[in-house]
This record gives C-alpha cells, sequence and structure tokens, in this order.
C-alpha cells in the first residue's frame, strides 16, 4: 500500500481531490462499488490514502439482475473483495428490467435511480457522510456529448459535477485507459460488464462509436471536454448568483401545489436567466422535464390576454392572470354539498380552504361589487334552505338581465372560464334554484329591487389560510 501512493495516478487523484476539497478529516464515506475496474480503482485509492485523511470506508453493491451469473459473479467478487479488506458492505438487489417497465422509463434512468436511493440507504446504515462514485474524465465526456445531442442548458452541458450535496467523484481527475494499466500493472483484479459493448444503450454507443470519431479530430478530447465542464461550472454558479436576485417574483403556498410567477414591467422574461429560472422552478415544483420550446410558450403567456391558458404537460396547465402567470395540475373533483346559515363557513377545498360568509346588510349598501366574491340578494325572495354546492351538467337559471333561462355550462364558457377551473365554480341555491354562480352571475330572479326589504350579502374567499 505504501508503494502505491507513489504511482503517479495516485498522486494525481490525491491532488485532484486537495484541489476540490473533496475529503476533510475523519469523513466516513460509503463507496459506489460494482466491482467494474473505476469502483475497484476507488477502493483501493481510499484505502491508499485514507490514513492521510482518517477516513471510515464502507461499501455499497446494488446487484441490478440484468445480467444473470454475470451479475451475481460481481456481487461474489464485491463480497470477497470486502472480507480480504476488512470492509463493512451493504448488499442488496433489484429488479431494474422490471421497474423500467413498470415506470416507462429506459432502463439506463431506473438504474441510476435505485443505485442513488441506495446509496443514501447505505448512508443512514453506516451513519456515513459522503458518497464516493468511480465517474472519470471518459464518463464526463459521455455526459456531455449526451447531453449536447438530446439538448441541455448549461447545467446540463457541463458534464458531471466534481461534488453535489454529499456525493464525491474522486476520478474525475483521471481516465478509464490511466486506472486500467494502474490495475494491471499492480495486479488487481476487477470485473468486466459485457453490456457495455451493446450498443442499443446509448451511452456505449457515444463510447464506443462517437467518441473514437472524435478523438481523431482532438487526441485530448477528455482533457479538454474537462476544461470546458470547469469553465460551464463556473458560468452556472455565476447564473445561479444573478437568479437568486429574480427569486421574489415565484410564489408557492405550502396549502396549494401551484406556482404564481410575479409579471413586473421592468423584467425582461425572455432573456436567458430568466427563462433558466423559470424552467427550474418549474421542474423543481412539479417534478417535471421542461423543454425550451415549452419554456418559451409560457413565457410568452407575459404578452397576452388575460384569461390565456395553455398545458404545460398533460397534467400541468399554465393561466395567464392580471399580474401572474399561474402554473397548476389538474386536480381531481372535490365535491361541496354544504348547508349555509349565517354562521361562518370554512371548507376544504382543492388542498387550501375557503370561507364562506352570509350576513344581512342595509339596503342601502348593495350594489354592485368591485368585488366579484361578494354578492347581494333579496332575503325575501329565499323560500328554502340554502345550500352551497357544485354546479352540475344540466343546472339552468335566468342570469341577472335575461329573461330566459341559461345553462351554466354556457354562462361559464361566455365569461371565458378556463376550463381547468370550470368544476372549481360553485353556486349558491335556495333548495333547488340557483341564487348566484359564484364569482360568475347572479339569478334575476333573486336581485335587489327598489321594493326590497331585506338583503343577504354573500362572500366568499378563496384565499384563507389557516
Amino acid at each position: 500500500m505504501k508503494k502505491r501512493i507513489t504511482s503517479s495516478v495516485i498522486q494525481k487523484c490525491l491532488k485532484f481531490i486537495r484541489e476540490n476539497e473533496l475529503l476533510k478529516n475523519g469523513d466516513s464515506v460509503v463507496v459506489g462499488f460494482s466491482g467494474g475496474p473505476d469502483s475497484t480503482f476507488l477502493m483501493i485509492l481510499l484505502l491508499t490514502i485514507q490514513k492521510i485523511f482518517n477516513l471510515k470506508i464502507f461499501a455499497a453493491h446494488l446487484n441490478h439482475k440484468l445480467r444473470g451469473k454475470e451479475s451475481d459473479a460481481d456481487e461474489e467478487f464485491v463480497k470477497d473483495f470486502c472480507k480480504a479488506h476488512k470492509i463493512e458492505c451493504l448488499i442488496e438487489s433489484r429488479d431494474i428490467k422490471k421497474i423500467a417497465q413498470e415506470t416507462k422509463k429506459s432502463i439506463e434512468e431506473v438504474a441510476r435511480n435505485e443505485r442513488y436511493k441506495f446509496f443514501s440507504d447505505a448512508v443512514q446504515k453506516f451513519q456515513a457522510n459522503k458518497i464516493a462514485t468511480g465517474h472519470t474524465l471518459n464518463d464526463n465526456a459521455e455526459t456531455m456529448i449526451f447531453n449536447f445531442v438530446r439538448g441541455s442548458g448549461v447545467s446540463g452541458l457541463r458534464g458531471i459535477p466534481v461534488k453535489r450535496d454529499n456525493i464525491i467523484r474522486p476520478l474525475l481527475g483521471v481516465t478509464k485507459e490511466e486506472i486500467i494499466s494502474f490495475l494491471k500493472t499492480e495486479k488487481i483484479q476487477f470485473r468486466t460488464d459485457s453490456t457495455n459493448e451493446n450498443e442499443e444503450f446509448t451511452r456505449n454507443f457515444i463510447r464506443n462509436k462517437i467518441i473514437p470519431l472524435l478523438q481523431e479530430i482532438n487526441p485530448n478530447l477528455f482533457e479538454t471536454l474537462s476544461i470546458t465542464s470547469q469553465l460551464l461550472t463556473l458560468l452556472e454558479r455565476y447564473i445561479q448568483t444573478e437568479e437568486t436576485k429574480f427569486d421574489r417574483l415565484f410564489v408557492s403556498k405550502k396549502t396549494e401545489k401551484v406556482l404564481r410567477i410575479k409579471i413586473e414591467d421592468n423584467i425582461d422574461y425572455r432573456n436567458y436567466l430568466m427563462m433558466d429560472l423559470i424552467r427550474k422552478k418549474i421542474e423543481s415544483q412539479f417534478n417535471i422535464q421542461l423543454s425550451f420550446e415549452k419554456t418559451k410558450e409560457l413565457i410568452n403567456l407575459v404578452k397576452l390576454d388575460k384569461g390565456t391558458m395553455i398545458q404545460v404537460n398533460d397534467k400541468i396547465f399554465a393561466i395567464r392572470e392580471t399580474n401572474t402567470i399561474l402554473i397548476l395540475p389538474e386536480q381531481e373533483f372535490e365535491e361541496v354539498n354544504i348547508s349555509v346559515t349565517y354562521e361562518t363557513k370554512l371548507q376544504k377545498y382543492y388542498g387550501s380552504y375557503f370561507e364562506f360568509k352570509l350576513s344581512i346588510a342595509p339596503v342601502k349598501e348593495a350594489r354592485i361589487s368591485d368585488n366579484p366574491m361578494v354578492e347581494f340578494f333579496d332575503a325575501e325572495k329565499v323560500r328554502h334552505k340554502l345550500i352551497l354546492r357544485n354546479w352540475r351538467q344540466g343546472d339552468k337559471f335566468v342570469p341577472l338581465g335575461m329573461k330566459y333561462s341559461k345553462k351554466v355550462s354556457d354562462i361559464l364558457t361566455d365569461a371565458k372560464i378556463p376550463s381547468i377551473f370550470k368544476k372549481q365554480i360553485l353556486v349558491l341555491c335556495d333548495g333547488p334554484e340557483i341564487i348566484w354562480v359564484v364569482g360568475v352571475r347572479l339569478s334575476e330572479k333573486y336581485k335587489v329591487t327598489k321594493d326590497t326589504k331585506k338583503v343577504i350579502k354573500a362572500r366568499i374567499n378563496y384565499d384563507f389560510e389557516i
């Protein structure tokens, strides 16, 4: 072990670790250990420098069950290695292919997600504070090329981060070729993944076909892309710093699964910073991926009329309001059917609460309110128990100012209520008859006239918080 520390590749990694402050004295590190050359070298590296940083080293191996006996042989190799080096190891299995079929995601994506979940479990089990993975310069180049080809912003083009949260990547300063040369020189065994030759996997195609062609143009491709990665990382940090200046524009309540983007006249929402920030906020809020084209379409709402709506995806909508863009998911129908009196009613509704209140008001106060959520009607025309409920298909009433009945569905369409909101509209009823389509239209029958002697004031507050 003492001899190995003088090796050029070990020294190169040690320098990289120090420059990027990946390890500090007393760290407990869980190594993602597949048994392949990269993770085997990572184990050897950390064992070699263990005393320098006073490290506690653990291993975590996830059997993906993708290669039958080969996968099981990898698991046995990991067990033997850890036993020989007296390293505690957590080993588990996942049926990656089955999970991919059930979730309709690629095997590569599912394998990655399951690995990192497993590594987090291992951190908890061993009470460690860091996860180390064996990504190399080769992996970083593959990631940058892959993200460039499929389309990506700065965060994708900058490749694999050297560290993120509690994950460190100590091998991002060396190539796979350097690692394999070291392992062969030291006569250290490792496992080989036969699926690395399967070019049905995009990354394998990039590794085996695209990169060799690019190396004909630039033999130092990995080092060149590494420098580009570092520059883009610096650019990303600058962007993140600048974006914090605009956090005030984004509002989301804990009680709602919605995001509001404030519209201010002096801001250019089409510049890169705003587009990137809006995309990231939406992706974070709703756990989705947002394309460049969809982000542009969404930002275009700033210039459009109130009530304009677009679909962000099949379940999420964006609506232009007076001074905001409202982004929200389609909600499951929630039924309301409550008897209302002069006591204030507080009702849970679509993940939030509304407050409904009736009161007797002086006749002279009855007027057309500036607030659509406030309405006045003739109390003496009420003959039954007052009910607040959802509107239903087939509901009809005579709207204020009209002589003939009209369907509530048509009233909502005429009022340009976005379809996503229509099912949330409530009606206040006098038994079987509609008094008020809440926030939209009063009934002609219940209007206040010169002969009215007693007025009921109805008010609903959808912004009520508890």
